[in-house]
Order: C-alpha cells, then structure tokens, then sequence
C-alpha cells in the first residue's frame, strides 16, 4: 500500500530555520506561499529558500485571492 505524504506549510520562520532541507522529503510534502518567500531578505537564507524550491523541496502555492 502506498504511504501518503504529510503535508507541511512553513511560515517564514521555518525557513529561516531551514526546515525544508532538514525533513525527510520521503515522508513530507512542504508548501510556502510567495509573500513568505519575499519575507526571507538575507542572502544565505534566500539562497538556501531557492535551492529548496528548485530541488522540488518545497511548493510554492498561494491561496486564492
């Protein structure tokens, strides 16, 4: 039988905390919305933000407006 992911949604804190690299991608699905990645200004963290998204580590997904 096929496990089902957990799904998470990270505020901005959790970023920067770099939860996103740290949970097992196996056992959870990450999704942030764009205002919280705007949030993130430093350039370690932003850099950290972007590769996570770019390793499908993280879904951006906003909520309708």
């Amino acid at each position: 039988m096929k496990s089902r992911k957990k799904i998470l949604v990270l505020d901005t804190s959790a970023l920067l905390a770099k939860y996103q690299l740290l949970l097992p991608h196996s056992e959870y699905e990450i999704i942030t919305t764009s205002k919280v990645i705007d949030e993130v200004k430093d350039f370690e963290n932003k850099d950290a933000v972007l590769l996570a998204i770019s390793l499908n580590r993280v879904k951006v997904i906003d909520p309708p407006s």
